[in-house]
């Protein structure tokens, strides 16, 4: 059994090369590698983070965009999955950067409006585990997305490139579709100071 799980870390470690310098020393799960944000566009979504120091990573899954958050100061982890938890705590640490904590719990009963910042990354996976673009099957949901919206003033909201997002959020925040390596990665909703 330790043979086998060994032998799976070492595949996905070699799949994480395509997102993450650091891939060989990195813990991984299949569902966290596929779902986690690569290196280079999580790095540029961390730029505009820098004049907020205490950050909220939510759903923050193995760590793609922890990790470059903690270039601009503390960031606290938060996902309901324990093994996700500690593998983005292990992870987190090669970074070397500013101070992370990393903690498990349901994100909506967290004292959110305490993070200067927060940036969201939804589970899009529906209940037979297909992605999917319809945000009232993403958890949390777009019900609960609104509310942290209205809870937090500066929110980063990491979706899919094809969600169709609520019409209010189309004329009150900035969205922008980021590509890396000619194919369209992520749509991101951007709220307050972390708006252009």
């Amino acid at each position: 059994e330790k043979s086998h799980l060994v032998l799976e870390q070492i595949e996905l470690r070699n799949r994480a090369r395509a997102k993450f310098a650091q891939a060989d020393k990195m813990f991984v799960t299949r569902r966290g590698l596929l779902q986690a944000t690569g290196e280079a566009v999580a790095g540029y979504k961390a730029r505009r983070f820098k004049d907020f120091s205490d950050v909220g990573d939510l759903c923050c899954g193995i760590g793609g965009d922890l990790m470059a958050l903690t270039a601009n100061g503390k960031v606290t982890g938060i996902d309901l999955d324990e093994v996700t938890v500690l593998l983005a705590s292990e992870n987190a640490q090669l970074c070397q950067k500013g101070a992370h904590q990393v903690l498990c719990s349901d994100l909506m009963r967290c004292d959110l409006e305490a993070f200067a910042a927060i940036h969201v990354d939804p589970d899009r996976r529906d209940s037979t585990g297909r992605r999917s673009t319809n945000l009232t099957l993403h958890k949390p949901n777009v019900v609960e997305l609104s509310e942290i919206l209205q809870r937090v003033d500066n929110v980063a909201i990491k979706l899919a490139p094809a969600s169709d997002v609520p019409k209010d959020w189309q004329t009150e925040f900035e969205r922008e579709w980021i590509s890396h390596d000619r194919e369209c990665k992520q749509q991101i909703i951007w709220a307050g100071g972390l708006a252009m």
